[in-house]
């Protein structure tokens, strides 16, 4: 029998308790609606991968993975581990630096992650999309998701983020609305990437599979 390949990471219980009280500081902003049948296959290495439109993205990361009582490394940008402010949640969480001058090690360090039976979180746009950028309301993915899903014979577990800019625009702080908007995190079934050779198809595959989910109704 093949062993469970979902591994808490080792601040799992920080985790989850974070989760909650992001969720819970956001409440009175958002009414966040967390999908509750979630199917995460034990056998395999997963990538959760989710589109990035706002800040909240985050928020809405962290509280699903409460609402399932698991725990994963999360790619983060790499100035934010310099931030007076995140620099040490961001270490205590076990998220993973990444930028453009840091990729590699970046990706190593991810790859080992999955190897070690932890799920990866990633927004595979790597920034902050602006609305001329978004096709079907993704912005074009880079490649980095390939490169690691072929090392490692990740999933790709696509999480589509509805709503979150209306709470916190890009470039905007966090602003209240009445009725507060309705933020869902939705979570697809696992699919395999289609290319074991292009990179970019499998970066496309992703953001198209994100885009299919996040338009669903």
């Amino acid at each position: 029998m093949v062993p469970p390949v979902i591994t808490p990471i080792d601040s799992h219980d920080y985790f989850i308790k974070m989760g909650k009280r992001l969720r819970l500081m956001f409440t009175p902003l958002a009414n966040f609606d967390l999908q509750e049948d979630v199917d995460l296959p034990e056998d395999r290495p997963i990538i959760m991968a989710a589109n990035h439109v706002s800040f909240l993205d985050f928020v809405g990361a962290m509280a699903i993975f409460e609402k399932l009582n698991r725990s994963a490394r999360i790619q983060i940008r790499a100035d934010l581990f310099d931030s007076k402010f995140m620099g040490g949640f961001c270490r205590k969480i076990e998220a993973i630096p990444t930028s453009s001058a840091t990729r590699e090690q970046a990706e190593a360090t991810t790859i080992e992650t999955l190897n070690r039976g932890h799920i990866v979180a990633m927004m595979p746009e790597g920034r902050l999309t602006r609305p001329s950028e978004r096709v079907n309301g993704v912005g074009p993915g880079k490649t980095g998701i390939s490169r690691i899903a072929l090392a490692t014979g990740a999933v790709l577990v696509p999480v589509a983020m509805v709503n979150t800019e209306k709470v916190w625009p890009r470039g905007k702080p966090p602003r209240p609305h009445i009725p507060r908007p309705l933020v869902k995190v939705k979570v697809g079934p696992a699919v395999e990437f289609p290319s074991k050779t292009d990179h970019q198809e499998n970066a496309d595959f992703t953001m198209a599979t994100i885009a299919d989910l996040l338009n669903a109704g």
